[in-house]
């Protein structure tokens, strides 16, 4: 009767859990859509019907700009050839044409640069984004368009199935900004959370052992596993929210645009089951992809069925646990006698190797009272500060003992208070007989039986040694230091004469081409001329016209004219290219220029003190040449006006007069070579010399007001040698 009674309890119970479990496994359902599902009212369709509303937020709104995760794969990321991929991307491309939305993305480093453009108006939407509560205020969110399992990830070297609660006091690793990120920063305040840039890093992190766990969505740890080769790591546990809306993947929609958000719904609705059956084949495996059951609800019949056993279990095991009581108990007694004789022949061991280390340790150990008070100190401090016994030590304050500078003392118990420890704290110390001794200290609290401070303890290292090292390299250092700086200094010097022999030799070389050039020229110039000279003689010999006689001998008078303008043009550039060019002084250079000619009816004025240019030494025949040109051609000119201006370029130097100027249509011939039969050839000659050195000059003046030569010097052809750069002359 009595086993009838307990069996007919024992049903009565198991019929009341296997109801507690079916109304708990209803309850999820009911409260929780089927993930992917579209939501209600879905239905399938190519094209959704807008409100007229709807198309006037679209017309003013044209370009809809998406932020993705660049490093979310599978839902969304870049692919090599750079173009936006994955979940996300293709529902929102489906999206786009179900709704005539114009949505476009804007490529950005990582997830955190993401939420701060849409924090700030700059994106419109966030492609992937977890629905949660932690993002309200900035963020609204879509119809779910997936629910991947959160997952706990670690290495092989753990087992078991864990849960969040579990690493308390641990390190998981979680991506900033994710929503598992500000879930376990608000909800587990006893997790260390190690922030990450992205999924990869966070999984390697865990896989090299810097993290305890990854915490995260599975399609995406899966995918970065595979491809990364991480190949030690493991599913651990699963996070499941305790309410069903929380954590399904959406489209992130920016607060202040709630109609775009309600847009992107009716083409969420709008998408037929086949589409994402689609989408989500193409880019997660089947292993990998949501279960159409609720997992909570599986959970719920597993611990039900569990619990059920385990009730059974324990009316089973009630009675004879009861029976074995007695025994345990006199065992354990037993057992806790034994401990007890262990513990203290262990004791014993340890006071004899503790002992045997203070005895014969290198460094010094020590240990003072709250005050200060030398109340331990190992045999090699004895020897390290000129004592000969522990008594001469003992009681003693260790600030006025032990330390040169008692001040020295007082900031490492500061210290010690600040942070609980000082570790290799350098300081100079004392021996008996006075004298000094480099040594760093490793200290800290220790603490009473009852927990209160009993005092100071720690290590101290002599590094008297190290110290004379480091006081060598640091003079070895200082040596090496000068002699760099000299080595540089002679280098830069060598350097720059490199770079003026460089200079000079390409000049010479541009002089001598252009020197042959000119030779060339004369030769042909006078040969011409004296053939033309022959022939007139010939035909004076042969006319018996007077007449004619006489204009075949001015012929030749002509001709003798030109041979000796091309013989005095050939004076002029016989030096040309036989000195290296040269820094000159351009106001000295343009008053010994002047000096040669008679003008005194014409005011020279030169603001140009302290200018210095890289030209040939023939610099002097070309303010000459210009001053000449005044002086044959602007008749009235009463002035010459030499100055210079800074561009980006360099530097322009302007030689101006108040003559008539130049036509414009003469403002290039007048540098030519051929103009006027060698009338011009000093201009001619002067833009050749400047040339040598990459100066170039052209006429820029109005007819009517006076001529203006601008001579263009580069950035590396000018200096000053002095504050004054103006000067009258």
């Amino acid at each position: 009767m009595a086993d009838l009674s307990r069996r007919t309890l024992l049903l009565a119970v198991a019929i009341i859990l296997v109801a507690a479990i079916a109304g708990v496994a209803c309850y999820f359902l009911a409260s929780g859509a089927p993930p992917g599902a579209g939501g209600p009212g879905s239905a399938p369709g190519s094209r959704v019907v807008l409100t007229p509303d709807e198309q006037l937020w679209i017309a003013h709104h044209p370009v809809i700009v998406v932020c993705p995760d660049p490093s979310y794969p599978p839902f969304e990321f870049y692919d090599q050839a750079g173009n936006y991929s994955g979940i996300s991307a293709d529902y929102l491309h489906l999206i786009a044409q179900k709704t005539g939305l114009n949505i476009t993305d804007t490529r950005q480093d990582n997830w955190s640069v993401c939420i701060s453009q849409i924090q700030e108006n700059r994106s419109d939407l966030l492609g992937a984004v977890f629905v949660s509560n932690l993002r309200t205020g900035y963020l609204n969110y879509t119809l779910p368009l997936y629910q991947p399992p959160l997952v706990i990830i670690t290495t092989r070297n753990t087992t078991g199935v864990f849960s969040l609660n579990d690493f308390k006091g641990m390190t998981v690793a979680a991506v900033n900004g994710y929503t598992s990120y500000d879930l376990l920063r608000e909800t587990y305040p006893g997790i260390v959370v190690r922030t990450e840039p992205d999924i990869r890093t966070g999984l390697i992190d865990v896989s090299m052992g810097r993290a305890d766990a990854f915490f995260g969505d599975l399609p995406t740890a899966s995918w970065y596993i595979g491809q990364d080769g991480l190949t030690n790591l493991r599913v651990a546990g699963e996070y499941v929210p305790p309410d069903p809306s929380q954590f399904q993947l959406a489209i992130g929609v920016r607060a202040n645009e709630p109609e775009l958000r309600d847009i992107l719904n009716r083409g969420i609705l709008a998408i037929t089951p086949e589409e994402k059956t689609e989408i989500a084949n193409r880019w997660i495996p089947q292993e990998f992809q949501s279960s159409p059951f609720d997992p909570r609800v599986i959970w719920a019949i597993i611990s039900g069925v569990i619990l059920l056993f385990v009730i059974l279990g324990i009316i089973l095991l009630w009675n004879s646990a009861l029976r074995c009581a007695v025994a345990r108990k006199t065992q354990e007694l037993s057992e806790e006698l034994a401990e007890r004789r262990r513990t203290q022949d262990l004791l014993r061991e340890s006071e004899r190797t503790y002992r045997s280390i203070l005895e014969n340790i290198q460094d010094v150990f020590y240990r003072t009272d709250p005050d200060g008070n030398l109340v331990m100190i190992s045999p090699s401090g004895i020897k390290l500060f000129g004592y000969t016994s522990a008594d001469e030590l003992l009681g003693k304050n260790i600030r006025d003992t032990l330390y040169a500078d008692p001040g020295e003392r007082e900031k490492i118990i500061a210290a010690i208070r600040e942070k609980g420890s000082v570790q290799d704290y350098d300081i100079m110390a004392k021996r008996k007989d006075g004298s000094g001794i480099a040594v760093s200290t490793t200290s800290h609290t220790f603490t009473a039986p009852d927990g209160t401070p009993a005092g100071i303890e720690g290590i101290i290292r002599d590094i008297s040694q190290r110290k004379g090292f480091e006081q060598e390299l640091v003079r070895k250092n200082e040596e090496l230091s000068v002699a760099r700086e000299q080595l540089l200094a002679a280098q830069a010097g060598l350097q720059e004469n490199l770079d003026r022999l460089t200079k000079s030799q390409a000049a010479l070389d541009l002089a001598r081409k252009k020197l042959n050039f000119f030779n060339t020229i004369t030769f042909q110039n006078i040969q011409n001329a004296i053939f033309t000279l022959s022939g007139y003689l010939e035909l004076e010999k042969g006319s018996m016209d007077g007449a004619k006689a006489q204009e075949y001998h001015e012929k030749q008078i002509r001709a003798v004219q030109t041979i000796l303008r091309v013989l005095k043009f050939a004076d002029n550039y016989k030096n040309l290219g036989l000195t290296p060019p040269k820094w000159q002084d351009v106001h000295q250079s343009f008053l010994f220029a002047i000096s040669h000619l008679d003008i005194r009816k014409i005011a020279c004025v030169s603001e140009t003190k302290g200018l210095e240019i890289y030209a040939d030494p023939l610099l002097e025949e070309v303010f000459l040449t210009l001053a000449e040109n005044v002086m044959q051609h602007a008749k009235t000119a009463t002035g010459i006006h030499l100055t210079y201006q800074r561009v980006p370029e360099g530097l322009v130097l302007l030689f101006e007069d108040n003559g008539p100027g130049i036509p414009r249509e003469m403002k290039e011939k007048i540098f030519e070579k051929g103009h006027a039969e060698y009338q011009e050839m000093g201009l001619f000659f002067t833009r050749e010399i400047l040339s040598i050195t990459g100066i170039t000059i052209k006429e820029t003046g109005e007819p009517g007001k006076g001529a203006r030569f601008e001579i263009h010097i580069p950035k590396e052809g000018f200096r000053f040698t002095g504050a004054d750069a103006h000067g009258t002359s």
